[in-house]
């Protein structure tokens, strides 16, 4: 929801009181510019194309930690070879690098995967939004959140911890995880430059 145009759309009157230069430019020009594309070499800064990627190094350096192939003072190099490999950048620093993230020293394993699931239930609903004809955009420009609210609350909260995610999305969508709408969403937004 908040990387539609629609939305820019809805915080423009904030932007334009609160940091001012955004006037110079259309809501077009500034829905292009957080729709970007641009590798990052920190994650809380990733666009949404490259940010998965970012979950999948750090899925990818967890596992074979786990299976004690690699040793932990061998993950500076790794990270910055697979950070080249992944997205076309090199961390300068282990703190743009593999110390980034609180997460490991917290000895938080196996927590990563969960933020690419939560972009892949995301899109679900997004298509299943759509298959009921709640346009989430249009919703977002009519600043109408009270339909978005209705329909997550029927398809999602009023089961509250009832079930497991698998078994949610099998009541919600009638179907378990699947990449195949997030990538169908990220090629209509940014291959086929369908607005959102």
């Amino acid at each position: 929801m908040g990387r539609t145009l629609s939305f820019v759309r809805v915080i423009r009157p904030i932007l334009d009181r609160e940091l001012g230069f955004t006037r110079a430019y259309s809501d077009e020009d500034l829905y292009r510019y957080f729709a970007q594309v641009r590798p990052s070499l920190i994650r809380t800064e990733a666009d949404e194309v490259t940010y998965n990627f970012h979950i999948l190094l750090r899925y990818e350096l967890e596992v074979q930690m786990l299976n004690r192939e690699v040793k932990v003072q061998e993950l500076p190099e790794i990270w910055n070879e697979r950070m080249e490999s992944l997205l076309g950048v090199r961390p300068k620093s282990d703190a743009e690098g593999v110390l980034q993230d609180v997460h490991w020293a917290h000895g938080t394993l196996g927590y990563f995967p969960t933020y690419t699931l939560g972009n892949i239930v995301a899109s679900m609903m997004l298509k299943d939004m759509n298959s009921h004809g709640l346009r989430l955009s249009e919703l977002v420009e009519a600043r109408n959140f009270s339909a978005i609210k209705d329909y997550l609350r029927d398809k999602v909260h009023r089961w509250g911890s009832a079930f497991a995610p698998k078994e949610l999305l099998r009541r919600a969508f009638g179907r378990e995880y699947s990449a195949e709408d997030l990538v169908d969403y990220l090629e209509r937004k940014y291959i086929r430059k369908e607005a959102y």
